[in-house]
């Protein structure tokens, strides 16, 4: 159970780092879903959080946010 949840863990910073580098490059859209994605894996993750609410600002949707 404990190895399910560090391999959640690996792959929710593999796409966190993933949708980082995407946004560096300008492409909001492609990383909010692997932001979306991490989230997904590890909801309670704030830097994941602040992901996604920095590309929601970027792509001027910052209401559809939801509180992130």
């Amino acid at each position: 159970m404990a190895n399910a949840a560090g391999q959640r863990q690996r792959r929710a910073m593999q796409l966190n780092e993933r949708g980082i580098m995407l946004a560096q490059s300008f492409r909001y859209e492609a990383a909010l879903e692997c932001f979306l994605q991490a989230e997904q894996l590890a909801p309670d993750d704030p830097a994941i959080k602040q992901n996604i609410r920095l590309c929601y600002d970027a792509l001027n949707m910052i209401d559809s946010y939801g509180g992130y």
